[in-house]
């Protein structure tokens, strides 16, 4: 049996993609995942105040894996992990998968350099799976970042489908992070700089992608999710051994856009959501704002979501929306009154909320 530890956010795409194949996970919830929990209607759930106090009826299933389902569980996989002499990752690095200053001295203490303070370059954005400490890649974003009013923004991340000897050096530090960080068992999601002196972990999470959250965007693409190659490598380890063969090449181009509005003000309208729906390639969108929602400047405005099997349809796409975001063409934004108080932002949903 698999055992997934605090199955919210990523983690319910990683409950159905083991369910897809055959196998049913048991649910581990931590207290604070409590609303979770009995919103649930997973059959096979617990909840705990400690998960060691799991670990009896863990060994009495006969547990093969303990995997985190959200950011806040890694800690908790690791220590099931170790208790019941099962695979994840190096117990001695620990606090390098939590800490960023731990990180940066273990990153140190194995000859790879460490990015301090801003770092320019082009972006990336790395997804593995690792089993036994061999690390296959699962996707390759490029990130465009622009400075807009004055601080950068994050335009959109576009698949990479054929890899370059930038690229190929990207992965390979990526790899060595890795090995620096003791990630072992299980998926990674990282963010690099290719900076003049070569590629700088900036960004490193010991979990899904939160791209996972909708499979349906890469499985025709990759032919997998981050959390399908994930719930392979601990259901099907035979099968997933012939990832580190595979070739990489994916079958059409994706792009993640996190929107944005020029102007801060109050959401009028939303003229510009059907010329963006009407764009070649669109997928969907996500977290739009509402009519009266608040809108800051440069802020979120939602993420829109586009595939398409020709590189320079859906280039030519991208460059669309962004013209309606840098025109204020997709919301319609009444600007505050100099004397009026501050507008209160949307709360962000928290992860163990049960939503």
């Amino acid at each position: 049996m698999i055992t997934i530890v605090d199955p919210v956010s990523t983690g319910r795409e990683l409950s159905a993609s083991f369910v897809e194949r055959g196998v049913l996970p048991l649910h581990l919830y931590q207290r604070r995942c409590a609303p979770a929990f009995a919103a649930g209607t997973h059959p096979h759930t617990l909840l705990v105040d400690d998960p060691r106090e799991a670990l009896g009826d863990l060994a009495a299933r006969g547990v093969t894996a303990v995997v985190a389902g959200s950011r806040g569980a890694v800690d908790a996989a690791d220590t099931l992990s170790h208790a019941l002499g099962l695979p994840h990752h190096d117990a001695a690095t620990a606090p390098a998968r939590g800490d960023d200053a731990a990180r940066d001295d273990a990153l140190g203490a194995a000859g790879l350099p460490v990015a301090r303070g801003p770092v320019g370059g082009p972006r990336f954005v790395v997804n593995t799976v690792s089993a036994g400490g061999r690390h296959a890649l699962c996707d390759l974003q490029a990130v465009r970042i622009d400075r807009v009013a004055g601080g950068p923004v994050e335009r959109h991340t576009v698949l990479i489908r054929r890899a370059t000897a930038v690229h190929l050096a990207v992965v390979a530090h990526v790899s060595h992070c890795l090995d620096a960080l003791g990630v072992r068992e299980g998926p990674a999601h990282c963010t690099v700089a290719m900076t003049g002196d070569g590629p700088r972990l900036v960004g490193f999470a010991p979990t899904l992608t939160p791209a996972s959250q909708d499979p349906s965007l890469h499985r025709p693409a990759l032919g997998y999710s981050h959390a399908d190659l994930t719930a392979e490598r601990f259901a099907d380890p035979a099968a997933f051994a012939l990832r580190f063969t595979d070739p990489y090449r994916p079958d059409a181009s994706v792009a993640t856009v996190p929107l944005h509005v020029p102007a801060a003000g109050v959401v009028t309208g939303r003229p510009g959501l059907a010329a963006l729906r009407a764009l070649p390639g669109f997928h969907r969108a996500e977290g739009l704002l509402e009519v009266g929602d608040p809108a800051r400047e440069n802020g979120p405005a939602g993420t829109a979501y586009l595939r398409h099997p020709d590189e320079a349809v859906l280039r030519r796409s991208l460059k669309r929306l962004h013209r309606l975001e840098d025109r204020g063409q997709i919301y319609d934004v009444l600007a505050p009154r100099r004397s009026a108080a501050p507008q209160p932002t949307r709360e962000t949903t928290k992860e163990c909320d049960g939503s």
